[in-house]
């Protein structure tokens, strides 16, 4: 919540606000007793934040828009990986396994960090 008011006080989007306020907490290390676990992460961190994201969808224009979704969700994320990978295999002698790993986790977007995005930028339909 201390984000968020900070970022809206300054008027930078709330992702913005968490990418500079989790840099702070990486040099600062604090031991605050709870560490992020699998458990934590998948049972209380993310079903709220997809349910939320899920709501707020509109099936309707989700269904028209499937065709460019589909392009730039599936395709270009398998497309961005391949490159990804042929990069890391060509310039830094990865292994295969690695680099189509590494491609994989690196290519992906974060939707519900899109979503939010859009939201806090007022951002409407296509």
């Amino acid at each position: 919540m201390i984000v968020a008011i900070c970022a809206r006080k300054l008027r930078l989007p709330f992702t913005i606000g968490l990418v500079f306020s989790g840099i702070g907490l990486a040099f600062m290390k604090p031991d605050c007793g709870t560490h992020l676990t699998h458990e934590l992460l998948f049972d209380m961190i993310l079903p709220p934040l997809l349910f939320e994201a899920a709501l707020s969808l509109s099936w309707r224009e989700l269904i028209t828009d499937a065709a460019p979704l589909f392009a730039l969700a599936g395709v270009g994320t398998l497309v961005s990986a391949g490159v990804v990978a042929f990069a890391m295999i060509s310039f830094l002698d990865w292994p295969v396994p690695s680099s189509l790993v590494f491609s994989a986790l690196i290519t992906a977007t974060d939707p519900v960090a899109i979503i939010a995005m859009f939201k806090d930028n007022k951002i409407h339909g296509r």
